[in-house]
């Protein structure tokens, strides 16, 4: 997905993509991705213009 702002950035599909579907992805209050997606300790990790998605044992959150 591509912004002016945010430029190209890769949504895997999966469990992030499906939480940004859910909220009209990038028409939605979370908007454009601004970076990649990280793996953390728990999980993995996406920001967005709006907020980010959080995955923990295949389960996505919203914050």
């Amino acid at each position: 997905y591509w912004s002016s702002r945010t430029g190209a950035q890769v949504i895997p599909r999966g469990p992030v993509f499906d939480a940004w579907g859910t909220v009209d992805y990038e028409r939605g209050r979370l908007g454009y991705p601004t970076g990649p997606l990280r793996s953390t300790r728990d999980g993995q990790v996406m920001d967005f213009e709006g907020g980010r998605i959080t995955v923990t044992g295949g389960r996505a959150e919203i914050s």
